[in-house]
């Protein structure tokens, strides 16, 4: 069997005024048999898609793959040219394969196109000239339609943290194979649910998601569903399609179907009160870490969740650390200004900076910091952790500033906290501290090798706020919760469609 591989990943939040270039897509950017070499043996979307062709003696034909960290919408000329490449070295080998896998994220959004991927998944279909496409995206994946309609199946991750994206393509893998040799006919219910919810609320260890997931492959033990896949949905991107969905992908009738989205979705629907979060102010928060028993303590800068796209220089929380004289805390700031001082001056030397609060007015001011500088890195490292093991990873150029009892790790480029590999890489050992800062919601969770003793989920300011109603939605689909609750009449019967 012969299968090609490729993808273009970004979630996209919309409301950063910066917006994503191709230069951000560059430090993960890949074409031909580079994607093997940077991808085979590791947890990765491509990775597994590599690594069973591998076991199963099958040929992979690597295309384009180009993937940046989360931020602002995708520049439309990065996008074009990026698609372009993909799509042009599919029409090159297309005679010669059995079907494409397509790893996304299904949350991007480009400066012109509310869809890019619905656009590029279609578009690849039509080269396809029927062979099979099955694509594999991202928990927080907003799925249209238009995806569902041309894609033969699409695979989602079912664990947030993420910690199962190489099962699921490995799932991708054995689908496709079984499209290609027994010929099966495939079909899709979809149910894009009128919902959304930040992204604190929906871990798949808690409740609702817990159960659906649980559900979810209960369902999948029987022979005719090949998959189910839930998406929780991306709550920062303002635009129709942004929501939690369902999709079966299924042999066979479809009553069967109809019934095991109705009763995945009203899981959900039935509990969304549940979704509204609400996290502890700024002050009670580090008063509450401070007075703990045990530690480590976590405090979560919700507000400032790298890997929801915010810039990672949030300073409320360091604020005040500083002013109570927080020993024993580690906290990570992006900070390429800082960092390019730190550098100049060297390690030993004591430096007075302006720390954060450099790309926007949303996450608090610059603050002044004296300290001495312990160490300088590369900031690379490889993860090691539960989410995309293997991989290759970086800081940018990394600056270790110690400020009385108070340990601040300044990089050159916002970095989700979701290996431990980040922290040990600079000799931070967060069992040996009192309280960590992680810019983040729940990915973070897979950062750790050990167990906090407490986590505070602070109300900080930022882009990533769990408050949705702090948001100026203008594009989103009506009705839609939690907006317009008070005046929702929805039968999630209407919703569901046979693809």
């Amino acid at each position: 069997m012969k299968l090609a591989i490729g993808g273009i990943y970004h979630e996209t939040h919309t409301f950063p005024h910066k917006k994503t270039s191709l230069d951000d897509f560059k430090r993960e950017m890949y074409a031909g048999e580079d994607i093997i070499k940077f991808y085979q043996n590791t947890k990765t979307s491509p990775g597994g898609f590599i690594d069973e062709a591998l076991r199963n003696g099958d040929i992979i034909y690597p295309t384009f793959y180009a993937a940046a960290t989360p931020s602002g919408m995708v520049l439309q000329d990065a996008f074009e040219k990026m698609s372009g490449e993909l799509l042009d070295r599919i029409k090159e080998i297309t005679p010669g394969i059995d079907g494409f896998l397509l790893a996304q994220h299904g949350a991007m959004v480009t400066e012109d196109m509310e869809d890019p991927e619905g656009y590029l998944i279609a578009e690849i279909k039509k080269i396809l000239s029927g062979k099979p496409l099955v694509v594999t995206t991202d928990f927080h994946a907003n799925i249209s339609r238009k995806m569902v309609l041309n894609s033969d199946c699409i695979i989602g991750y079912d664990t947030y943290p993420h910690i199962d994206i190489y099962e699921r393509a490995i799932d991708a893998y054995a689908i496709i194979r079984k499209i290609i040799k027994e010929k099966i006919s495939i079909k899709k219910a979809f149910l894009p649910a009128p919902l959304i919810a930040a992204p604190q609320a929906i871990g798949t260890s808690i409740s609702p998601m817990k159960e659906a997931i649980d559900l979810a492959h209960k369902y999948e033990e029987k022979q005719e569903i090949l998959n189910i896949t839930i998406a929780g949905g991306f709550a920062y991107s303002d635009i129709k399609r942004t929501g939690m969905s369902v999709i079966v992908t299924f042999m066979g009738g479809s009553e069967d179907a109809r019934h095991i989205i109705r009763e995945i979705a009203d899981g959900i629907w039935n509990t969304r009160d549940s979704l509204e979060v609400s996290n502890t102010p700024i002050d009670i928060a580090v008063d509450d870490a401070l007075n703990s028993r045990q530690y480590p303590v976590v405090l979560a800068d919700v507000a400032d969740n790298i890997g929801g796209g915010t810039p990672g220089d949030g300073t409320e929380l360091l604020r005040r650390l500083i002013e109570k004289k927080a020993d024993g805390t580690v906290i990570v700031i992006s900070d390429k200004t800082s960092v390019s001082k730190c550098f100049k001056r060297g390690i030993g030397e004591d430096i007075e900076l302006d720390i954060g609060g450099k790309t926007d007015d949303l996450h608090g001011k610059p603050v002044g910091v004296s300290g001495y500088i312990k160490l300088l890195s590369d900031g690379s490292f490889h993860n090691i952790g539960k989410n995309m093991t293997g991989l290759e990873n970086s800081m940018g150029k990394t600056a270790l500033l110690v400020s009385g009892g108070i340990k601040i790790v300044l990089t050159e480029r916002p970095t989700p906290p979701n290996d431990p590999a980040m922290l040990l890489s600079i000799g931070i050992d967060i069992a040996k501290e009192k309280i960590l800062v992680v810019k983040g919601a729940i990915a973070w969770k897979t950062g750790l090798k050990i167990s906090p003793a407490k986590i505070i989920y602070v109300d900080t300011p930022g882009l990533c706020s769990a408050d949705l109603y702090s948001f100026d939605f203008k594009n989103l689909r009506y009705p839609i919760y939690p907006f317009n609750k008070d005046s929702m009449k929805i039968d999630l019967n209407d919703l569901i469609e046979i693809l």
